[in-house]
């Protein structure tokens, strides 16, 4: 990877550079929409801004980290060690990792991040919404994936095209292609 640090001309090497910090950055960021989509539908802003923010860490950073780790070990070093000699099978394996990274595993860390909170505050009056029974844990988690649905289509649409586009730009190098030394 130092090779490609000091590419000339570096617009080349930039989808190996930085195709792991674009992944890393767009799970972060579905995280944090699904933090706030909820905190806004379970009114979470009458409470002390330290609840409020308690699942943000879990929902921005852990995504962010795994997806950008899976990422470069799995797509860009497969790619640059030239492992997989199918293209299609290593964009299967990007997108697989960077939906389910980048879209459902924060989606899903906001809304335990957010059940957490609802524990912690339940001695105020404003946690109605609070599941207390497995049958309502269930049903609170398929009214909330409903009202969702748009953000989280939305969010597994660009994960998904941003994954399959990355690799779309790393994927000349699997075969020597766009390899113009300059000495």
């Amino acid at each position: 990877k130092s090779i490609f640090s000091d590419w000339e001309p570096s617009h080349q090497a930039w989808p190996i550079n930085y195709g792991i910090t674009v992944c890393g950055i767009s799970a972060g960021a579905s995280g944090l929409l699904s933090c706030l989509a909820l905190s806004k539908q379970l009114e979470l802003w009458r409470h002390k801004w330290t609840v409020r923010l308690f699942p943000l860490p879990l929902s921005i950073m852990v995504p962010a980290a795994l997806s950008a780790s899976f990422h470069s070990y799995l797509v860009t070093g497969d790619i640059l060690l030239q492992e997989t000699a199918c293209p299609v099978c290593v964009e299967t394996r990007a997108i697989s990792l960077q939906v389910a990274l980048g879209a459902i595993f924060p989606a899903a860390a906001a809304f335990g991040g957010t059940l957490v909170v609802g524990q912690q505050i339940t001695s105020t009056k404003w946690v109605k919404w609070l599941p207390r029974t497995m049958p309502q844990l269930f049903s609170f988690a398929k009214s909330t994936v409903l009202r969702h649905q748009p953000l989280l289509l939305g969010l597994t649409t660009l994960n998904l095209l941003l994954a399959g586009g990355l690799v779309y730009a790393e994927v000349p190098f699997l075969h020597g292609q766009h390899l113009k030394f300059r000495f």
